[in-house]
C-alpha cells in the first residue's frame, strides 16, 4: 500500500513509476514483462450510460464470449437482472464497482488502484476486499482506507516529506497521519518532548471522542443484535432439548411443529449472526476512517 498525507507526492510517485513523468535523477522503469491496469476515479466518467452493465463489461474487455462474464460480474456484486441495468441508472457506488470490475478483470500482473473505496458502500467494499485477496499478481494500493490496508496489504511505501520509504509488513504507527509536518518545527518538538507527548495525548483523546460519536448507533445496533442472537440460541437449545427427548416422538404433530420451529430458529440465528458480523465490519471501517 502507498500511504502518506494529502499532497505528499503519492500520485507523482505513481506517475514516475509508470513513465508518465520524467525523473530528474536516477531511473524509474517497469520490467519488460510487466503488464498493468490502473483504476482511478475518472474511469467512471468513461463508462457509456446507455449500455447495460454486461454490455459495458464485455466491451471494456473486448471479450469474445469465451468466458462467463456474468459469473465474473457476480464476484463484484452484480447478479441476476442487475447485469442488464443501464449504467445511467446505477448509483455512484455501483458505477465505481463496475469500473473496478472492468479494471481487475483484465489479465495483467500489476494492478494499481487509486482510492478504490471512495463512494463504495460496505457490501461493495467487502466484494473489493475479497477480489483483491484473490488477485494473484502484484498490487499497488493508494488509499486512506486503513481497514482495507490491514486486510489486503503486506507492506507499505510511506511518502512523507518528499521521501518514499519501503516497509515490510504493516506497522500501525506508520498508518497514522503525522501529528505535525516534519519540516515545521521539528527542532522545537525535540526540545519539548513533554509538550509533544501532551499534544499526542490530546490528539488521541479527540480521535477516541470522534470514534465514539461516529459509532454510537452502530455499537447500539451491535449490542441489540448480540442480545437477539443469544435469545435465539437459547430458544434453539430448548427446541433441541425437546427433540432429544424420546417421549416427544409419541406425538407426531408435536415433532412436526418442533422440527419446523428448529429450522426457523436456526435460520433466524444465522441471519442475526450475519448482521452482527456486518455491523462489526462497519464499526471497524468507521474507526479506520477517523484519523
Amino acid at each position: 500500500a502507498l500511504v502518506g498525507p494529502n499532497g505528499a507526492g503519492k500520485t507523482t510517485l505513481l506517475r514516475l513509476l509508470l513513465g508518465e513523468l520524467s525523473v530528474t535523477e536516477g531511473k524509474a522503469r517497469l520490467g519488460n514483462k510487466v503488464d498493468y491496469a490502473r483504476f482511478t476515479q475518472n474511469l467512471t466518467e468513461m463508462l457509456d450510460p446507455h449500455k447495460t452493465v454486461l454490455q459495458q463489461f464485455q466491451a471494456s474487455l473486448g471479450d469474445s464470449g469465451d468466458r462467463n462474464l456474468r459469473t465474473v460480474l457476480g464476484g463484484f456484486g452484480f447478479s441476476g437482472v442487475q447485469v442488464d441495468q443501464k449504467i445511467g441508472d446505477l448509483s455512484g457506488g455501483e458505477t465505481t464497482r463496475l469500473a473496478l470490475a472492468t479494471t481487475m478483470a483484465n489479465p495483467v500482473n500489476l494492478l494499481i488502484l487509486d482510492e478504490p473505496t471512495n463512494h463504495l458502500d460496505l457490501p461493495s467494499c467487502d466484494h473489493l476486499e475479497n477480489a483483491l485477496n484473490a488477485y494473484p499478481g502484484t498490487l499497488i494500493l493508494v488509499t486512506h482506507d486503513r481497514y482495507l490496508i490491514r486486510n489486503v496489504a503486506d507492506s507499505l511505501i510511506v511518502v512523507r516529506g518528499g521521501t518514499a520509504t519501503w516497509h515490510d509488513g504493516l506497522n500501525e504507527e506508520l498508518l497514522k497521519p503525522p501529528l505535525v509536518e516534519k519540516d515545521n518545527g521539528s527542532s522545537n518538538q525535540s526540545a519539548n518532548p513533554h509538550r509533544q507527548e501532551r499534544e499526542a495525548r490530546k490528539v488521541e483523546a479527540r480521535r477516541r471522542s470522534k470514534v465514539s460519536e461516529a459509532t454510537r448507533d452502530l455499537r447500539k445496533e451491535r449490542d441489540d443484535l448480540e442480545r437477539e442472537w443469544e435469545q435465539a440460541e437459547s430458544e434453539l437449545a430448548e427446541v433441541q432439548r425437546q427433540l432429544a427427548n424420546t417421549a416427544t416422538y409419541d406425538d407426531p404433530s408435536k415433532v412436526t411443529a418442533l422440527t419446523r420451529e428448529h429450522e426457523q430458529l436456526k435460520d433466524h440465528a444465522a441471519q442475526l449472526m450475519e448482521k452482527y458480523d456486518t455491523t462489526l465490519r462497519r464499526i471497524a471501517r468507521k474507526e479506520a476512517e477517523i484519523e
